[in-house]
């Protein structure tokens, strides 16, 4: 079954469920009350058919063209398959950031409704008591985790919540059954974070936990989902599994091996890339051919004017951003491969969709931040994109994405 038929399958299963509920509302049909209608044999009694699975994915501040089947030159087959037998979406709306996409997905209004005008943790003093801006995910408006659970659904989740940080206003509390979640953000090999009070930044359950040196995020949030679902999948229930990656946002890390499949690969820079990947674009038919594109942003220099050791490091940081998408890409088709080893592939509605565009600022650069990248990290070019690293790629790569 292919991922547009399973839309389909999950639309008409809604739309009959609808239809029912008003077939069972209305009022009996006394037109005909004085014909006699001939006897009809009994109804045979059918086996109700198991509702399908929901498996949504959402990546982390993906570009638009940052997918091989949008232009991109990083291969994404897994995701490439999903897209290539479904529907592609090309003028699709987010939040401009994490926290208010997240809320519209899971309460179906608006951000400021649901609670999260802005990011959590990004409240202004003009903001405190106001409403629309409780910093979670307010008990205002209903969870999508709690309405599937209703449904008789499993409800799994793993990844980045970022709408609360208490223990009220996690994902147990709002519905899921199972999780293993990072509160905010953090990095993605070990469990560096740059906010030094988040010490702890990861939830089993309910649970504050640590992670060891040999974690890997995206490895990590697949490898839990997937006991997840196998460990309840007795039960014979249909799964809502909202696997939240928190690859590709910074600080860009991945592992050595990952890193080594994309080197000198974009060692030609980002200008060239940008316009290949502007033609592949307009060549896919995703946006008008006479689009001229963007220029850099303010200030931003050409890889021309660079010096040869500013290539190195701007290459090596977009050969680390490839390797997360690819692993990314990667870790999703285990996901799949597992769906079919259980039977579930062709009962499954599939979503994936980023939480908003690619994040070009360079916070590292700023501030507390700053200050404690100098003091925490070795950012030194042979050892970026490692768990003692901490980097972002910039606005010139973002413009790329």
């Amino acid at each position: 079954m292919t991922l547009r038929y399973r839309f389909l399958l999950f639309t008409a299963l809604f739309v009959a469920g609808l239809l029912c509920a008003c077939g069972r509302d209305q009022a009996p049909d006394t037109a005909n009350q004085g014909t006699a209608e001939p006897e009809r044999p009994a109804a045979t009694a059918t086996p109700a058919k198991r509702p399908p699975n929901i498996v949504y994915i959402l990546a982390d501040d993906l570009g638009y063209s940052d997918l091989s089947a949008y232009g991109s030159e990083i291969p994404t087959p897994n995701l490439d398959a999903l897209a290539h037998d479904g529907l592609m979406l090309t003028n699709f709306y987010a939040g401009p950031t994490c926290s208010p996409t997240r809320s519209m997905i899971f309460s179906g209004t608006d951000s400021h409704r649901a609670g999260l005008g802005v990011m959590d943790g990004g409240q202004r003093p003009e903001h405190k008591d106001q409403p629309g801006y409780a910093g979670y995910l307010n008990f205002q408006v209903a969870s999508l985790a709690d309405l599937l659970t209703d449904a008789g659904y499993n409800t799994y989740m793993t990844g980045k919540w970022h709408l609360g940080k208490t223990e009220e206003t996690g994902p147990i509390a709002r519905g899921f059954r199972r999780s293993f979640v990072t509160l905010d953000g953090a990095a993605h090999l070990g469990p560096l974070s740059w906010r030094e009070s988040d010490t702890m930044p990861y939830r089993d359950g309910t649970e504050l936990v640590n992670v060891g040196d040999d974690f890997y995020s995206t490895r990590v949030y697949t490898e839990r989902m997937i006991e997840y679902i196998e460990a309840d999948r007795a039960e014979g229930k249909p799964f809502f599994a909202y696997l939240a990656y928190t690859a590709p946002h910074w600080p860009v890390q991945a592992p050595d091996e990952s890193i080594a499949r994309f080197t000198g690969q974009y060692d030609a820079g980002y200008d060239v890339l940008y316009e290949q990947r502007l033609a592949r674009l307009k060549d896919l038919g995703f946006i008008p051919a006479d689009n001229p594109g963007a220029p850099r942003a303010a200030g931003q220099p050409a890889w021309e004017d660079l010096s040869e050791e500013e290539r190195r490091i701007e290459a090596r940081k977009m050969e680390v951003y490839a390797a997360m998408v690819s692993d990314l890409d990667r870790y999703v088709g285990e996901v799949i491969d597992y769906l079919k080893s259980i039977g579930q592939f062709e009962n499954t509605f599939i979503l994936f969709t980023s939480d908003n565009g690619a994040e070009g600022q360079r916070r590292d650069l700023l501030g507390p931040m700053k200050e404690w990248v100098e003091k925490c990290c070795d950012n030194r070019l042979e050892n970026l994109g490692r768990g003692n690293s901490y980097i972002m790629y910039g606005p010139n790569w973002a413009r790329v994405s």
